[in-house]
């Protein structure tokens, strides 16, 4: 609001014999003023603060309230002194780094491992990772212990904030869910996302992760007499017929 809708409020406060007052008239102007700064400062924080234009400093307030650290500890692999992959040697560490050259300082090398030392550092997120994130841990906090909920955020709709439609769940009725998650979606995302706590449940409830394909994966299809069997299931390969694709087995995270 501007000063002079703020100016306008208060004149129209004033009772007859003031309302052509000057003094009257300054001290509304300078009151107005002050309380038209105070309006703006509060808008701007309002859009600072929110979480789809909210960047740096901003976004880590928004994590303290949140309760969401950017720091995701002991998932990012150590890079220490070890021999790397070379065909046609299998086992090595991809992320190992060998001797350095003393006529080529563009040859990586990398200290030895310490006795004790874990793996695996902290990683930091950046502002549009620490976005996602928080958005999914302000939704799981309110969210609803139903897969499907009509009148609150649903498990279903956190897993889709997540993963952008690229995974669903299915209820085990045995106090487990299975979230199936498609084979796009990078395994250090999926990682960080169990770190992080940020599935959402019902207490005792535990998950199963499996990355599938339902239109890729293995299996049955539907046959005439068959029940259960999976219409989009591709079933083995053919060696002498390379339009009849084979399907993937699902591979079982957790």
């Amino acid at each position: 609001m501007t000063s002079e809708e703020f100016i306008k409020q208060y004149v129209d406060l004033l009772i007859m014999q003031y309302s052509t007052s000057p003094r009257a008239l300054g001290d509304i102007s300078a009151y107005a003023d002050s309380f038209s700064k105070t309006a703006l400062l509060y808008d701007a924080f309002k859009e600072e603060l929110d979480l789809d234009f909210a960047r740096g400093a901003q976004l880590d307030i928004l994590g303290r309230i949140i309760v969401l650290s950017r720091s995701v500890p002991f998932i990012i692999p150590r890079v220490r002194f070890g021999f790397g992959e070379f065909p046609p040697f299998t086992g090595s560490n991809p992320n190992a780094r060998g001797f350095s050259d003393l006529f080529d300082i563009d040859r990586p090398s990398a200290p030895f491992k310490e006795l004790g030392e874990p793996d695996y550092t902290t990683l930091q997120l950046d502002d549009a990772q620490y976005r996602i994130f928080l958005k999914a841990k302000a939704a799981v906090n309110s969210a609803s212990a139903y897969l499907i909920s009509d009148d609150r955020i649903s498990i279903q709709d956190v897993i889709n904030i997540l993963f952008e439609g690229e995974a669903w769940v299915s209820d085990n009725f045995n106090m487990s869910l299975t979230l199936t998650i498609a084979p796009s979606v990078d395994k250090q995302f999926i990682e960080i996302i169990k770190i992080l706590d940020l599935l959402p449940r019902g207490m005792g409830v535990k998950y199963f992760i499996t990355i599938a394909d339902p239109t890729e994966s293995f299996g049955f299809g539907v046959f005439p007499g068959l029940q259960g069997g999976n219409p989009n299931a591709l079933g083995f390969s053919d060696l002498f017929d390379a339009s009849r694709p084979g399907g993937h087995f699902a591979e079982l995270l957790v």
